[in-house]
């Protein structure tokens, strides 16, 4: 199937978050809510100031496949150091649900992209409250699909002949993207579960987005992004709320211990387990790391579904100048 998007949806969000990172210095930090693979590490390790990225996932068996893929850093990273930074950077790779207090968690940022739709609202609320109500981070950022995109997906994967290309729903009474979506939103859907995220646990935000067409401009972009930003008078930082609605957290966190992920009786108390731990050197100010020029996108076109090798090495080389 052609692809929609030049660069491709998952670059454009992934350099949304580098983006905005690289203009909020304060935030040194991070950790990645349903990291799938690791792929965004190719964006959010070479941010100057960040010194410690979480990564956590449900899925050990992905984990564990691609650790030497995207988690683990390569030779010249390690022989030659951060490009960007004389500071190292540690990556710790978490199993299990985030849903489960864990101090070790902890970070200025937390980045859920394109996870939440794959979890039910109910689960989806225990997260928020986690997130939002335990760790209290500076800053949240979360992605997901509108679904009122999703009339142009369908229409672009019919005119390509590709009926069961990765947009189409391969059930015709299922309206969603993938197979795995518990829900869609559309831009008022996210605007409303927003505020009531802020109303509950003192954040602001707005809203923005990636993924556009000719012509797509009354449906909003394909994917649409929320930045959540703590109250300064709320403070940050692991903090428990007065009423007992995170009350349980502090019973789960009880729970959570250092060893394999396993149930603890309650299927909605499982462990939090580090599966692995890197760290990235500085680069040494006598070895200056080379300068790269801006790579132009338009030289690509890559498959959505598929990123390839060239793809990552030429985003592992440019993307720190990206603007």
């Amino acid at each position: 199937m052609p692809a929609i998007f030049n660069p491709p949806l998952s670059t454009q969000r992934y350099c949304w978050v580098q983006r905005y990172l690289e203009q909020s210095p304060h935030l040194t930090s991070l950790t990645d809510v349903g990291c799938g693979n690791g792929r965004m590490l190719l964006w959010t390790k070479v941010v100057p100031q960040i010194e410690k990225i979480n990564c956590i996932d449900a899925d050990a068996i992905m984990l564990e496949c691609e650790m030497d893929h995207h988690f683990r850093p390569n030779l010249f990273e390690m022989i030659m150091g951060r490009r960007t930074s004389t500071s190292p950077v540690q990556i710790n790779v978490f199993q299990g649900d985030i849903a489960v207090p864990d101090d070790r968690l902890q970070a200025d940022c937390f980045t859920l992209i394109e996870m939440i739709e794959h979890i039910t609202l109910e689960h989806l609320e225990k997260v928020s409250r986690t997130v939002f109500g335990y760790y209290k981070p500076k800053c949240v950022i979360v992605s997901t699909p509108n679904s009122e995109f999703n009339p142009l997906l369908r229409q672009h994967a019919e005119d390509s002949g590709e009926s069961l290309g990765p947009f189409r729903p391969k059930d015709p009474n299922n309206p969603f993207r993938h197979w795995d979506h518990k829900f869609e939103w559309t831009r008022a859907e996210f605007i409303s579960w927003a505020q009531t995220i802020c109303t509950n646990f003192g954040y602001d935000f707005f809203i923005d987005g990636v993924g556009e067409l000719p012509g797509s401009e009354p449906y909003g972009p394909c994917t649409q992004i929320a930045i959540f930003q703590l109250k300064p008078s709320c403070g940050s930082g692991v903090s428990i709320q007065s009423d007992l609605a995170c009350f349980d957290l502090l019973i789960n966190k009880l729970s959570v211990k250092e060893q394999k992920s396993e149930f603890l009786g309650d299927l909605e108390k499982k462990r939090i387990c580090l599966m692995a731990t890197f760290k990235v050197p500085g680069y040494s100010i006598d070895n200056p790391p080379p300068t790269h020029s801006d790579f132009d996108w338009s030289t690509l076109n890559l498959d959505e579904s598929n990123s390839t090798q060239q793809e990552q090495q030429q985003c592992d080389q440019t993307m720190t100048n990206a603007d």
